[in-house]
């Protein structure tokens, strides 16, 4: 889809949710949505959860939803105050932060180091102090589900590496527990800067059977997403990336949530809060719908009989307890 196009389809959400907004009584559930017009995913998520919201009639004539752009969000004042406000990614998130509003905030499309260190920096103190709430359905999946996925696709390795930056650092005890739990042995490199990435990379790499990929600006971004995966080939080393555009770059499978995925929990979350007032919002949480994916070319070469996507996540869904 061209930027035009997801820009227009954008304005016409908003619009719709801006007229849904004013024709709602003055008693209904106020909820702010700040987005990124020029975002698809943004989008994505957003058509669903309008969707939702109209094919509820209990909700549709309850909750009053306004979708603003990330830029715009200085102009709305105290006297257009909402219940609860919707920030979607990094950017909303960071704004709807820096706006220091009393309404509750639920980011979403956020990663999970980002989302901490945005409530380091400006939720910490209030949250003590039972201040404004802010929670999160983060853009990772589980460690548990990652990890079900290696075992399930490659049953024979043991060994996994995992390169973790200034930002996933303190995952480290969690990975290693959760590994271990999967009877899988985890070997951690770390990096404090980009000059550290390749030889880090090339020491785990000898070490390990699999890569296991992880949302960390540092480690894995576009710049270098390249330089992993071309050591990873020479090594014969498969990764386990972290979206699908890591599938088609060559990673061997990968485990996500789409925007429409995010979107349909964002929305059930919503009608729980809608139907009852007041309530707290529920804490920071993964993903309960995704989808799993696996590069068949890339598994054939390494002699892998790929399972079919549909099998594979209804085993992942039974091993970590959540619904595809």
């Amino acid at each position: 889809m061209n930027r035009i196009l997801v820009t227009a389809g954008l304005a016409v959400i908003m619009s719709l949710a801006l007229f849904t907004a004013d024709s709602h009584a003055d008693n209904s559930f106020k909820v702010r949505v700040i987005a990124d017009e020029k975002n698809e995913g943004h989008e994505q998520l957003l058509s669903t959860l309008r969707n939702r919201l109209i094919s509820d009639n209990q909700f549709e004539n309850t909750v009053s939803l306004e979708i603003v752009s990330v830029n715009d969000l200085g102009k709305y004042g105290e006297d257009n105050k909402p219940d609860l406000v919707i920030a979607v990614g990094t950017l909303a998130t960071l704004a709807a932060a820096r706006e220091k509003k009393d309404a509750p905030i639920i980011s979403v499309l956020i990663p999970h180091v980002s989302y901490n260190s945005i409530v380091k920096d400006y939720f910490s103190a209030k949250e003590s102090q039972g201040g404004q709430e802010i929670s999160a359905i983060y853009l990772d999946q589980p460690f548990s589900r990652r990890f079900a996925l290696v075992n399930e696709l490659l049953p024979q390795a043991r060994a996994v590496g995992i390169i973790l930056g200034p930002g996933t650092i303190q995952y480290r005890q969690e990975l290693l527990k959760t590994a271990k739990a999967y009877n899988l042995e985890l070997h951690v490199g770390e990096v404090q800067d980009e000059s550290q990435l390749v030889p880090t990379l090339e020491s785990v790499l000898k070490r390990s059977q699999v890569l296991f990929a992880i949302l960390d600006p540092l480690v894995f971004n576009r710049a270098n997403a390249q330089t992993v995966l071309l050591a990873t080939y020479r090594h014969r080393i498969p990764i386990i990336g972290i979206s699908s555009a890591y599938i088609d770059a060559g990673a061997l499978a990968a485990v996500y949530s789409t925007p429409e995925q995010i979107g349909q929990q964002l929305a059930e979350m919503l009608f729980r809060l809608a139907s009852k007032p007041g309530q707290k919002i529920p804490p920071p949480q993964y993903p309960e719908y995704f989808s799993a994916k696996v590069n068949k070319h890339f598994a054939r070469t390494l002699g892998i009989k790929p399972i079919e996507e549909r099998e594979l996540i209804r085993r992942l869904s039974e091993q970590t307890g959540s619904e595809p």
